[in-house]
């Protein structure tokens, strides 16, 4: 298993969670929240120059389901700047992949040098797909095989299925988890019973902790969650300023704090 949880276009620090977008602009029904402002390419990179950040990583925003043109745009774009994380289709995960090269191992290639290096499924509202099923299998083996990860925004009742799922899946397919595992309580006795850490035990070195929006976390919660992962032995945190923290902009004290930069 690689000490990294991709291949980064420079060796310089980067940010592993951002999103860019166009104003109002949605693909899926019924979204739960539509910026009604830009998050442009350009101006990521400028937050990225000031904090002193060499590349980023665009990661699919919900509401804009599996319509990944704007975020591929920019990887075009920027290749020496920007990887990705797409978001595909939950029933047919193969669609996105063979509307780019014919069928699945040709559109794995081409998104792959595109600087893509992930899927990402937001279970935010919404059901675990079935990973283990037939449809799934070959977009698993070929993430596996591209050292592509999984990344999951998911709640704590949904870690615990994640945790069933890890023995049904491919067994060197790294696995990343949201914004801390989005616990709700900083009181240790409540947080030390949080699903995330089944989980870590669970997974071991597979596994990958988004240290990013601190804010979508209860009140302290994501500071102690990460203390008490550290206190446990855990080390696989990678952080992400969640740019342009969605939902969130005028509460998104400590965005970037864990890339030890300034802070404007």
């Amino acid at each position: 298993m690689a000490d990294t949880l991709f291949d980064p276009p420079t060796a310089a620090p980067g940010d592993y969670h951002a999103h860019v977008f166009q104003a109002g602009v949605a693909a899926t029904e019924h979204p739960r929240y539509v910026p009604e402002y830009a998050a442009p390419p350009e101006a990521y990179l400028k937050q990225l120059d000031a904090h002193g950040l060499a590349w980023g990583t665009l990661i699919q925003p919900s509401f804009l389901g599996t319509d990944n043109s704007y975020l591929l745009a920019a990887l075009q774009q920027y290749p020496q700047r920007l990887r990705g994380v797409i978001v595909i289709d939950d029933v047919n995960p193969s669609a996105t992949f063979n509307a780019l090269g014919g069928f699945v191992k040709d559109g794995f290639v081409a998104l792959h040098e595109a600087g893509v290096r992930g899927v990402r499924l937001n279970l935010i509202g919404r059901q675990m797909p079935d990973l283990a099923g037939l449809a799934w299998a070959p977009i698993l083996r070929f993430m596996e095989s591209l050292d592509w990860h999984l990344e999951f925004q998911a709640k704590a009742d949904q870690q615990i299925e994640i945790a069933d799922l890890l023995p049904k899946l491919p067994e060197d397919l790294k696995i990343v988890i949201d914004h801390y595992g989005l616990p709700q309580t900083s009181l240790e006795v409540e947080l030390g019973e949080h699903p995330l850490f089944d989980l870590v035990e669970e997974a071991g070195e597979r596994l990958w902790v988004k240290a990013s929006g601190p804010y979508r976390c209860g009140p302290g919660a994501a500071r102690a969650m990460h203390d008490e992962l550290e206190f446990r032995g855990f080390t696989r945190f990678v952080p992400g300023s969640d740019w342009p923290h969605t939902r969130f902009e005028e509460k998104c004290d400590g965005a970037w704090d864990g890339f030890g930069g300034s802070e404007e």
